[in-house]
C-alpha cells in the first residue's frame, strides 16, 4: 500500500519479571494506512506467538485516531506482567503517528 507507514516504539519491561532478564524492552511494530490511521500489520517480536497473535488480532483494524480503544481493548483483555509496557509502547506510537500525520497534512497544505 503506497501510503502505510512502519512505525515502532519501545518500553522498558518490568524489572524482576522473566521477560526482563530476557529482552529489557518491549518493541511494537506496526503498518499504518497514513489516510486514517488504520493498523493494518503489527508484530510483538518479544512475546511468543500466541501472544504476539493474541496481540496483533486485538489490534488489527483499529485506528490510531482512535487510542482509546485500543488502550481499553488491551487494560480488558490482555492480562500480563508487562500489560503496562505494552500499553507505554501503544502511545508513543500513538504519539508518532499524530507527528506524521501532521507533517503529511502540512505537505498537502502547501
Amino acid at each position: 500500500m503506497e501510503n502505510s507507514h512502519i512505525f515502532a516504539a519501545h518500553a522498558q519491561v518490568p524489572q524482576g519479571t522473566d521477560l526482563f532478564e530476557v529482552h529489557k524492552f518491549i518493541t511494537v511494530v506496526a503498518d499504518v494506512d497514513m489516510n486514517n490511521g488504520e493498523i493494518l500489520d503489527a508484530m510483538i517480536p518479544m512475546y511468543c506467538q500466541l501472544t504476539n497473535d493474541f496481540i496483533v488480532k486485538m489490534i488489527i483494524g483499529k485506528s490510531l485516531e482512535r487510542p482509546e480503544e485500543i488502550v481499553a481493548a488491551v487494560e480488558e483483555r490482555f492480562h500480563t506482567s508487562t500489560k503496562r509496557a505494552l500499553i507505554t509502547a501503544l502511545k508513543d506510537i500513538f504519539s508518532r503517528y499524530g507527528i506524521e500525520k501532521a507533517k503529511l497534512q502540512n505537505r498537502e497544505n502547501k
